[in-house]
């Protein structure tokens, strides 16, 4: 067998890549995501995948997107989220679920960020001056307080999510007889 065999090889065992390493509950995915330091949602570079070591049907195999999502263990991501891991859109904007090792390695850089993103661009310090001076805070929160429309915010926050420097943990909340989501913003330096 060749070097790259059997590199190749090893990838799928470590990384779940064959059906016979499915995980099958959570407390599986919890074990993956701490031996691995982190996961992404969905498969799109060599980095583990926690959707694909699922191995599972879609849930709507005709759609993109969500469809593509495992049928049944789609809300392990935010389930794992919710145990205290970060999601980070520090991996060309897509989620990546940390550990707390990971987050150590990355927090040099994220502080490093932070600091630099502050002094580039006047909209960027003016969010992160606001949220150091009122704590994390909801995207309706920061809307109302700082005079901005969901787009404006959306284009603030987006490149200070991608460096690190803020980091946004999805929130769900009551809404009649419905629910709604939203997202909480917090500074690096207040998450880690």
């Amino acid at each position: 067998m060749t070097l790259l065999a059997e590199l190749q090889e090893r990838r799928a065992f470590e990384c779940r890549l064959t059906a016979d390493r499915a995980l099958q509950t959570l407390d599986e995915a919890h074990e993956f995501l701490l031996d691995r330091g982190l996961l992404t949602r969905t498969a799109d570079s060599a980095l583990p995948s926690l959707f694909e070591a699922c191995h599972e049907e879609p849930y709507a195999a005709e759609s993109v997107g969500f469809g593509q999502w495992p049928r049944t263990k789609f809300p392990w991501f935010g389930e794992l989220g919710e145990c205290g891991y970060l999601i980070l859109k520090i991996h060309r904007g897509k989620n990546l679920l940390v550990t707390e090792d990971v987050a150590r390695l990355i927090d040099p850089i994220a502080r490093a960020e932070l600091a630099r993103m502050e002094r580039a661009a006047e909209d960027w310090a003016l969010l992160l001056r606001h949220l150091a001076a009122a704590g994390p805070s909801t995207l309706d929160d920061l809307e109302a307080e700082l005079g901005l429309k969901p787009k404006e915010l959306n284009a603030i926050r987006s490149p200070l999510e991608r460096s690190g420097a803020v980091v946004a943990r999805s929130l769900v909340y009551a809404r009649g007889d419905s629910h709604a989501h939203t997202a909480e913003l917090a500074r690096w330096d207040q998450v880690h």
